[in-house]
């Protein structure tokens, strides 16, 4: 019997504790998980479908799409044929890398070579652990969150769901 007299203030209590929501400027974001064009690419470099992508996979497919991107077969690749394969590989003809990144030697063409060295040279940038195998999570990007209300490249922070019930 001495229990039943607990029981109904630890229900109300437990009610009123349940029933008042957190604020949720008060709540911490999660980052943000992000992938740039050149880590799209490598992931789609898997030919083996085992989410990792190894060097001579790597290899395989740099010399393919070097091959791919050169559209007129004369042995280079124009910075014409490089924005076209950037559009259609990268998402974007501005997208990195770029032709700067691709022509180092200053020609303005990019040999097949240069092609397979710069996404030999992105790969090392991903492989964190230097094991010659580049994961999933070694393509991902944190970005952090900006305060609600403050201006990124002069656009707002879309509402939280929170917010949006709010209004």
């Amino acid at each position: 019997m001495r229990h039943a007299v607990f029981v109904p203030p630890l229900a109300m209590l437990a009610s009123a504790v349940l029933a008042q929501r957190p604020d949720p400027n008060l709540l911490p974001t999660p980052p943000i998980l992000t992938a740039t064009p050149a880590a799209l690419l490598i992931a789609g470099m898997d030919a083996n479908g085992d989410a990792r992508v190894t060097r001579a996979e790597l290899t395989a497919a740099a010399a393919r799409l070097a091959v791919a991107a050169d559209d007129d077969k004369d042995g280079t690749i124009s910075f014409i044929e490089l924005a076209d394969w950037a559009r259609t590989w990268l998402g974007d003809q501005s997208a990195v890398p770029g032709r700067f990144d691709f022509d180092r030697n200053a020609d303005d063409k990019v040999s097949p070579t240069e092609f397979t060295a710069e996404l030999a040279r992105r790969f090392g940038t991903f492989d964190k652990n230097s094991d010659g195998i580049v994961e999933r999570s070694e393509l991902l990007l944190i970005a952090e969150r900006q305060d609600r209300g403050e201006r990124q490249q002069g656009t707002r922070m879309p509402p939280t769901p929170a917010e949006r019930r709010r209004r």
